[in-house]
Order: C-alpha cells, then sequence, then structure tokens
C-alpha cells in the first residue's frame, strides 16, 4: 500500500529507485523505462532532498548506463534522509524516495546469544564430549581467570578433518612417470664407469698414485698383428712363381679354346673333351702361369 501510494500519476515510464550508505555517502540509482520496458535515455533528471536537521541538499544525477541514473552526496550525518527526484519528463511528478543512516556500530546495544550459546554446547561431535559455557562477567581481571578454567587445547576434543584435493598430486606423479619411462626407451644408460670412478676416488682419497701399467689388450693387439703379418709374408712366397718354356702357343691356344667353347655351347647334348691330364705331381710345382690362367677360365666359362 505505502508503494502504490508514492508511486506517481500520469507517468510515461516505469522508474525503480535503489539507495545504499557507503563510505559516508548516500548513492542512489534510478533505473528509467518506458511502456514497452524499453531504456529512457538522455533525461534531465535532478532532485531536491532534506537531511536530519532539515537542511536542503541538491542532488545532480548523472547517465552511466542505458536508462541508469547514478547521484551521491555526502551523509556524514546519522538520521534519515528524503529526496524528490523529477524525472525530466513533462506532467510527471516527482519520484519521492528516503534513506537512513544508522549510528557507528560502537553505540549499538550488543547482548549475547544465550540460546545460541547453549545450543552449540550441547552439541556432542563424534569421538569427543559435550561442550561447556563459560559463565562470568567480562570485567577487568575475569577474562583471564574464564580462560584458564577451561583446557582449550584438551585431548578430548573431536580430530579436525578436511578435504583436499588429490588430482594434482595424481598428475605430479603421471608426469613424473611419463618422463622415466622415455627416458628409458630413449637413452643407453650402463654403469661400465662405476668401477674405475671408485677406485680412481679411493686412491684419490689415500693419496695413492694410479699404476699407470700397459693395458694387456693392447698388447694381444701388437701380437696378434705380428702373426698376422708374418702368415701374409709366408703367402707371399709361396705364391711366387717361375715360368718354364715349353712348346705352348699361347695366342693359337687361346684361341681353340674359345672355339671349344662356342662348340661346347652350340652343341649341348655333345660330350664335352676331357682335359688332358696333367702330370703327376704337385700343381703349384707343374702349372705355369698361362696354364693357370687359361683353366680357370674354361671353369668359369663351363659354369
Amino acid at each position: 500500500m505505502i508503494r502504490w501510494a508514492m508511486r506517481p500519476v500520469n507517468e510515461e515510464g516505469k522508474f525503480s529507485i535503489a539507495s545504499d550508505v557507503k563510505d559516508g555517502k548516500v548513492r542512489v540509482v534510478v533505473t528509467a523505462l518506458d511502456k514497452n520496458d524499453e531504456f529512457l535515455n538522455f533525461l534531465q533528471m535532478s532532485g531536491a532532498g532534506s537531511g536530519p536537521e532539515l537542511e536542503n541538499i541538491d542532488i545532480q544525477f548523472r547517465q552511466e548506463a542505458p536508462g541508469r541514473y547514478v547521484a551521491e552526496y555526502p551523509a556524514d550525518k546519522a538520521g534519515s534522509y528524503l529526496m524528490a527526484i523529477n524525472t525530466g519528463q513533462e506532467n510527471a511528478a516527482p519520484l519521492l524516495t528516503g534513506i537512513t543512516v544508522p549510528y557507528s556500530s560502537e553505540f549499538r546495544e550488543r547482548e549475547s546469544n544465550e540460546a545460541l550459546l547453549e545450543t552449540l554446547a550441547s552439541f556432542k561431535p563424534k569421538g569427543g564430549e559435550k561442550g561447556a559455557k563459560i559463565e562470568g562477567g567480562l570485567a577487568p581481571g575475569m577474562i583471564d581467570r574464564m580462560v584458564q578454567s577451561v583446557d582449550t587445547f584438551r585431548r578430548t576434543l573431536a580430530k579436525a578433518i578436511s578435504s583436499e584435493d588429490f588430482w594434482p598430486i595424481f598428475l605430479l606423479i603421471a608426469a613424473g612417470i611419463f618422463l622415466i619411462d622415455v627416458f628409458i626407451r630413449r637413452v643407453t644408460v650402463h654403469f661400465y664407469w662405476m668401477a674405475p670412478a671408485l677406485a680412481y676416488a679411493y686412491n684419490r682419497v689415500r693419496g695413492r698414485q694410479q699404476d699407470t701399467a700397459p693395458d694387456e689388450r693392447l698388447a694381444r693387439l701388437r701380437n696378434r698383428k705380428a702373426v698376422v703379418s708374418g702368415q701374409i709374408d709366408e703367402r707371399r712366397a709361396a705364391a711366387r712363381f717361375e715360368p718354364q718354356p715349353d712348346g705352348f702357343s699361347e695366342p693359337k691356344d687361346y684361341e681353340q679354346v674359345i672355339q671349344d667353347a662356342s662348340a661346347g655351347a652350340a652343341a649341348p647334348d655333345q660330350p664335352r673333351p676331357q682335359a688332358p691330364t696333367q702330370a703327376s705331381g704337385p700343381q703349384s710345382e707343374q702349372d705355369t702361369y698361362t696354364e693357370r690362367l687359361l683353366a680357370a677360365k674354361k671353369k668359369a666359362k663351363k659354369d
């Protein structure tokens, strides 16, 4: 009924007023809408008011957003402030509103909520015991006595339980396992160097000089190299040849060999002529270099 009675008549818009007290100032916000719920902009809105001591207050509005007008004025005194706001429309009644600035907090009368304290003290936590309300006044020296009368760190109190997200720790563990897996797959790690390193550190601590004996592997390599070199020289000496004159005509025999090979390729069914038997004795001593060459060529063509 009060809001309906304070609503102006013959208005062309819809206005809503909100007021607040903060940091010693009254802030008034007016939202202006038309009959179609569209914002009313560029209104020449102004206002006037009276303070607790009936002093006049000039109120200046400014538009801060579409359809929103804001005004501020100081309110350093406790009491009621009444305001009349002119919407800036023709034939429109002013908007009437008011706000009360309370006294400071230190002037308020504060009483203990005895019922709430007793209710909280009667609760028995799981694994603990009921609380107790400390009786006594707030006279000087009484507070310390009341605090000492109850052991606030007694072991009969319920244990505090708190919950914490586990996913950051799980993510850190998974990242560490992933890096270790990649390292094992991509990097070859051996510990052959540990024995020499420990021996060097032990000798360094004891002040001993490390023996510089020749490496046995190098000596064996040199001996093996000398043996292989001797074997190669022996083979070269055994492979020497001495040409012996005989009635062998190399060009004629070479052509004969080619003709025989061509005849053998043209008539594969005919039996191949048997190679002449060599004289008894070692082959390396009787055969000359030319004969061995021809024999190799014949064997290659037959294959």
